[in-house]
């Protein structure tokens, strides 16, 4: 597994944690349908190279970074801005994933979780 993968997957995490179960979400164990895995994995790789985390600080920081970067960009109670994370680094990584946007989720007809 890559660092990207790794990234990506702790993101994938993030979106299950907050955005699925209560509801008005989407039913745990739903799964993400193919374009919001897409849209998904193009967001992760423009923010993780746009990022420099990994140079910066090493492989160890690349789940947190993935996670941190789903709540920063959504508005969550918790982020890169919170404490965890090196200044000036949590700002820039506040910043860039706030560059992003918001992105909600939905339960779609088909039963699959969308993106929008």
């Amino acid at each position: 597994m890559t660092n990207l993968d790794t990234f990506m997957q702790a993101y994938y995490e993030a979106i299950y944690f907050t955005d699925t179960g209560e509801d008005d979400q989407p039913p745990t164990g739903a799964e993400l349908a193919p374009e919001a895995k897409k849209d998904s994995e193009a967001d992760c790789a423009a923010f993780y190279l746009k990022s420099g985390l990994e140079a910066i600080y090493g492989k160890g920081a690349i789940r947190q970074a993935g996670i941190d970067f789903w709540l920063t960009r959504n508005g969550h109670g918790a982020g890169f801005w919170d404490g965890d994370w090196h200044e000036p680094m949590a700002s820039q990584m506040t910043a860039l994933s706030e560059s992003f946007g918001d992105v909600h989720t939905y339960l779609g007809d088909d039963g699959l979780i969308y993106i929008n």
